[in-house]
């Protein structure tokens, strides 16, 4: 479990990430370089674990609270940092039990590099590339989305996880 934790924080810091080919182009009105502070994030998902032959499905969700987390768009050179932190509050179902998690204060740092292509933001920080789905860009609103699909295995144990990430940010 801490493992599928440290990769929702990943996630919200927007390390690694992809969307669905084929998706309609956005209308962008607006201008990404600057400041912008993240106002809400959640994400829905599942994920499937198999180990000695038994699969195991687990539903989850996740919404972001305490907010003070911005990402800074950069122009000449195209440079990505986004900073600070917020806390998370974890939902899973499980064989019909839930159960809530809290993870408060993640904080991060990441800086990288971006470049804006057919409706995405691409982006390269710490080694890895990610792309971002923009929904909405304007003067004031930017909202991104994210679809990804990650392999969590570890000592035999195939731990198969599908994201669907909103973040939602105003311009500073």
């Amino acid at each position: 479990m801490k493992k599928l934790n440290l990769f929702f924080v990943a996630l919200a810091l927007i390390i690694t990430s992809c969307t669905e080919d084929g998706d309609p182009i956005p209308q962008i009105s607006g201008d990404i370089v600057g400041i912008w502070d993240m106002v809400d994030y959640t994400y829905t998902g599942q994920t499937v674990t198999t180990a000695q032959g038994q699969t195991l499905k687990s539903d989850f969700t996740g919404e972001a609270y305490n907010m003070n987390y911005t990402i800074t768009f950069e122009e000449n050179p195209n440079n990505l940092i986004s900073m600070g932190s917020f806390s998370l509050k974890l939902t899973t179902t499980t064989l019909g039990q839930t159960s809530t998690q809290n993870i408060d204060n993640i904080e991060g740092l990441v800086t990288g590099t971006w470049e804006m292509v057919n409706g995405e933001i691409i982006t390269n920080a710490n080694g890895d590339q990610g792309k971002m789905k923009i929904e909405e860009l304007t003067e004031s609103s930017l909202v991104l989305s994210i679809a990804e699909k990650q392999d969590l295995s570890q000592s035999g144990v195939s731990i198969i996880a599908d994201i669907d990430a909103v973040l939602f940010f105003e311009r500073q």
